[in-house]
């Protein structure tokens, strides 16, 4: 069969060795789509035969051509035989009786190779729009990360920010109730050592009870310094994490001064809940605001867990670092002892996913975290309790990296 497109080409043949074989159409194949018998005595003698006698199956001398031209295609039939001058005029009209057999066996033949191109060109059509819509996905997720990643930063960044200004402003009355402080307890020494010297003027009950007075003010004095100490240590801790990690840029830090910044900001929330810390002497490279926030949430999980199953006072947090070949691993556990289910193992660090409590987009957010610092965040549930397994790499091989 000939393409009505190219009429030297063949898509469709009875033998494959014909398929895809051009035939240039000399004077025997014209007059055979003109439905003329046409007998060739010895086809070497013709040069579009001598170029495509490898193709055919079987030795050829001699050849005996007859057309087949309806509305759905224009072929030829050809009868060959090895030796020269074989046909004669009776081969012309069994040919001619056959026309009508061969035509419907070559609509057939080519209807089936028609189909099969479709169904190739089908799969590749899909294979192609699978591989487009796979692309598009994996560009929307990518675009999607940046843009967490983009409002994070801005947010971190934004926090470093207000977190430096309330330290700034919170610095001068601390100060000021430190100074007061100091101020009263030289009042209250003067004042001792005068009532020391009138002493023998007053009776028994007086200085009984001027003695009480002077131990309830030392008991406040004391309480007093252990307060204001503790703020003033924490507006240090916020103005430290402010001014380390407010830049975004990647520096080398003590994994436990890390923790205990963490520690220090969520304490006054668990004020009542045991959390154990074991130092290991630990650096790595990282954003250290980001790491800070990371760590305040998995703790606030791990805590908020197991409060919620053990009640403050039995509740149990432990945090520990250790070395993991060139990683840094950080362990925060819980002794909960009821979240083996599927909701800490799985979906929570799926922000959009449902889930219980209020976990699910801070572990989200600590996960964006630990991937931006070409780490990983994985969560275990057992009976004991949850475990938040953070693993960094210890340096980055970054160009905004150093030490």
């Amino acid at each position: 069969m000939f393409d009505d497109d190219d009429l030297g080409a063949v898509p469709s043949a009875s033998h494959r060795g014909f398929r895809g074989v051009r035939w240039e159409l000399d004077a025997a194949f014209r007059r055979a789509l003109a439905r003329r018998s046409t007998t060739l005595f010895d086809v070497a003698e013709l040069r579009s035969w001598r170029g495509n006698l490898g193709c055919l199956p079987l030795p050829v001398r001699s050849a005996l051509l007859g057309g087949i031209v309806t509305p759905q295609l224009r072929a030829v039939l050809v009868c060959t035989h090895s030796r020269p001058a074989f046909f004669t005029r009776a081969h012309a009209r069994v040919l001619r009786s056959f026309s009508p057999i061969a035509t419907q066996a070559l609509l057939r033949i080519h209807a089936r190779e028609r189909e099969r191109a479709l169904l190739e060109q089908a799969r590749w059509t899909n294979l192609r729009l699978r591989r487009e819509i796979g692309e598009r996905i994996a560009a929307e997720r990518q675009l999607q990360q940046r843009q967490v990643a983009l409002i994070q930063g801005e947010e971190l960044s934004t926090l470093a920010r207000v977190i430096s200004g309330i330290a700034h402003e919170l610095e001068r009355p601390v100060d000021f109730i430190i100074e007061t402080h100091d101020t009263i307890q030289a009042r209250v020494a003067t004042l001792q050592s005068v009532l020391r010297e009138h002493a023998s003027a007053l009776d028994p009950a007086a200085r009984e009870h001027i003695g009480a007075l002077f131990e309830d003010l030392h008991d406040l004095a004391v309480r007093h310094d252990r307060g204001t100490a503790r703020v003033s240590g924490f507006l240090r801790t916020l103005a430290v994490a402010a001014r380390k990690g407010g830049d975004g840029a990647f520096r080398r830090a003590a994994i436990d001064d890390v923790i205990r910044e963490s520690l220090t900001i969520t304490r006054p929330r668990w004020s009542r809940l045991t959390i154990t810390h074991r130092p290991s002497n630990l650096d790595v490279e990282c954003r250290p605001l980001e790491l800070t926030q990371a760590l305040m949430n998995l703790i606030d999980l791990a805590a908020d867990a197991a409060c919620s199953a053990r009640g403050e006072r039995e509740a149990r947090v432990a945090i520990e670092s250790a070395l993991d070949e060139d990683d840094l691993v950080i362990r925060v556990s819980d002794n909960s002892g009821r979240l083996a289910d599927e909701a800490w193992a799985g979906i929570y660090f799926d922000p959009r996913a449902p889930a219980p409590g209020r976990g699910r987009l801070p572990l989200a957010i600590s996960r964006n975290i630990a991937v931006e610092h070409r780490g990983a965040l994985d969560c275990e549930a057992s009976a004991e309790g949850t475990r938040f397994t953070l693993r960094l790499p210890r340096r980055q091989a970054r160009a905004d990296a150093r030490a």
